[in-house]
C-alpha cells in the first residue's frame, strides 16, 4: 500500500521493520539531508529519511500488542512511578542538602548553585560553582572576580536525580579534582 510523507515521496511495498532499519542504516549519513530522495539500495523505489523513519515508527505502532491498554491501571502505574520519583527526587535533595554548609546551602536557595573552593595536591586553590542541573552544570571561576574561566561536564552514566549528580561532582572535586578533571568535558 503507498505511504505519502511529508516530503511527498510515495514509498509502494511492504517493508519489516528490520528492512527499515537496514535501509536507514544503508542509506542515511551526517550528511544526508532530511529532504533529499535516496534511492534504496534493495529496490529501486525513492525513499527520503522522512519516509523511512515513518514506515519504521508505523510499523512498529501497527506491529504494538492488540490488547486493550486498560486505562485505570495504566493511570495508576503512571502515578505510582511519578510517586516513586517525587521520593528519590526528595531524598536526594535531603542528602545534598545535609553534605553542603550553612553557606553553600544559602547559595544554593537563593542563587540556584553553590560555590565550591578546592586546594590541590599541589597547593592551587581553585573556585567552582556547582548549578543546579546534570551536566554543564560546573563552572570553574575566578576566585578574585568571579568570572567564570570555563565550563565542566562530568555526571553519572546513569540517569539519577540531580541533586545526587551535583553530590557527586562536589565530592569528586574535593576527594579527585584531578580525575574530575581529566574525564570531564571542558568549553
Amino acid at each position: 500500500m503507498p505511504i505519502n510523507n511529508s516530503t511527498n515521496t510515495t514509498i509502494v511495498g511492504v517493508y519489516t521493520s528490520n528492512t527499515i532499519w537496514v535501509e536507514w542504516n544503508n542509506v542515511y549519513t551526517a550528511s544526508t539531508s532530511i529532504a533529499t530522495p535516496i534511492i534504496s539500495s534493495s529496490s529501486t523505489n525513492c525513499i527520503s529519511t522522512i519516509g523511512i523513519w515513518t514506515i519504521w515508527n508505523q510499523a512498529y505502532i501497527s506491529s504494538a500488542p492488540s490488547t486493550p491498554v486498560n486505562n485505570v491501571e495504566l493511570t495508576a502505574r503512571l502515578a505510582r512511578e511519578r510517586a516513586e520519583a517525587e521520593k528519590a527526587m526528595n531524598r536526594a535533595e535531603a542528602l545534598l542538602q545535609e553534605a553542603l554548609n550553612a553557606k553553600q546551602r544559602e547559595e544554593l536557595a537563593q542563587k540556584g548553585f553553590f560555590s565550591l573552593d578546592v586546594l590541590n595536591q599541589n597547593g592551587q586553590r581553585r573556585q567552582y560553582r556547582i548549578r543546579r542541573g546534570r551536566s554543564r552544570n560546573v563552572q570553574q571561576v575566578d576566585p578574585v572576580s568571579g568570572n567564570v574561566l570555563k565550563h565542566l561536564c562530568a555526571h553519572p552514566r546513569e540517569l539519577v536525580p540531580d541533586a545526587d549528580t551535583m553530590l557527586a561532582q562536589k565530592l569528586m572535586l574535593e576527594t579527585a579534582e584531578a580525575e574530575f578533571l581529566r574525564i570531564a568535558n571542558h568549553s
